[in-house]
């Protein structure tokens, strides 16, 4: 398990940190430190594995003039949303986790997979996505429904229709 102090697992920098002086004393004395799960190695192992190609990276850079960076990564499915794995979520939340989940902007649905992968107890989980393929794949990743609202949008050629579906 890395420590406090480590700053790389495969050689890809972690960026772990806090300056708990500038949290106050109240929140300083709550702030845990986080050191990389197993999902988040995996999620690196499977980057290192599984680079993109030459062409996906060029149809990005080019994408990403004509949209945003979130839009273009969505379109072609590259450099997925990363925040915690599941462990981290329960380092933080402890058995908090329980319920119902919504997730508004779940993008290509890894984050809100991670935390139902936390979560003691779901009754349910709802994502909203702008982009119908990033809808798609929040769908894939164990949503049980997906609504995507979109609409003409002057730099995002995938915008202009709405839809709500079940998983």
């Amino acid at each position: 398990m890395l420590s406090p102090g480590a700053t790389a697992y495969r050689g890809v920098t972690l960026r772990y940190g806090m300056d708990p002086e500038r949290l106050g004393p109240a929140l300083a004395s709550r702030a845990q430190w986080l050191d990389a799960d197993p999902a988040t190695r995996a999620w690196i192992d499977h980057a290192l594995e599984h680079p993109h190609g030459g062409w996906a990276m060029a149809a990005r850079g080019a994408l990403s003039k004509l949209m945003s960076d979130y839009d273009a990564n969505g379109l072609l499915g590259t450099h997925d949303m990363r925040v915690l794995g599941s462990a981290q979520w329960r380092t933080l939340l402890g058995d908090r986790l329980h319920g119902r989940l919504l997730d508004v902007g779940a993008g290509d649905g890894h984050v809100t997979a991670e935390l139902t992968g936390a979560m003691v107890d779901m009754s349910s989980v709802v994502t909203t996505e702008l982009l119908a393929q990033d809808g798609a794949r929040a769908c894939a990743s164990g949503a049980t429904a997906a609504t995507s609202w979109t609409w003409p949008r002057r730099r995002s050629p995938s915008r202009g229709r709405s839809t709500s579906s079940p998983c």
